[in-house]
């Protein structure tokens, strides 16, 4: 009987709390000391209007949702393709430095 009441004031309890954070990220936020983290910020705290935007977001229409998802994707793709870019060029200048042989 005790367990079925805890149960069901847990159930009340989370019941009342706000969804606000699951738009928030799931993954620690990277500390400074890591060199080869960079974190960078979206425009959301760029511009230091993370609740709005986090309230926004889950009032959007679904065909509005599907959008603003559908471009962020976009982004992400571009993102990755910088980045593969980004080591494609250091991997070069790495052969040009080895091929001059300044890696020694």
């Amino acid at each position: 009987m005790n367990r079925i009441f805890v149960a069901a004031a847990a159930l009340l309890i989370y019941g009342f709390t706000p969804l606000n954070g699951m738009a928030a990220s799931i993954m620690p936020r990277p500390q400074a000391t890591d060199p080869f983290i960079t974190f960078v910020e979206g425009w959301w705290e760029q511009e230091h209007r993370e609740q709005e935007a986090r309230e926004r977001y889950w009032h959007l229409p679904r065909q509005q949702l599907d959008r603003y998802n559908h471009l962020q994707a976009e982004q992400n793709r571009r993102a990755a393709q910088r980045r593969k870019f980004d080591d494609d060029d250091n991997r070069a200048r790495q052969e040009q430095r080895r091929l001059l042989g300044f890696d020694r």
